[in-house]
């Protein structure tokens, strides 16, 4: 079973922000992990598919390129600093 749940949220070294938003299976039975993302260093922009719809990064190649888990603390600062807004976390 997948250790990442849909809504957590990771920044990456280069200051992009990824969202998870669906965990699925494909056809071979491999986790498969769709994210939505946009950048930490841009104020009031949105989150925009992280990927190809129709291809999501396997959880092994997400977990590779994902950053660190944003903690709430964090999460917070962002929106404090425009970058998230309330209703994304």
């Amino acid at each position: 079973m997948s250790s990442f749940k849909i809504g957590d949220m990771y920044i990456t070294e280069s200051q992009q922000l990824r969202k998870i938003t669906k965990i699925s299976k494909d056809e071979e039975g491999r986790t498969r992990i769709s994210y939505n993302s946009k950048s930490a260093k841009i104020k009031n922009r949105k989150f925009r598919h992280g990927h190809t719809l129709a291809n999501p990064p396997l959880e092994t190649t997400f977990q590779k390129d994902m950053g660190n888990l944003l903690s709430d603390s964090q999460k917070q600062e962002l929106v404090n600093s425009d970058i998230l807004e309330q209703s994304e976390l």
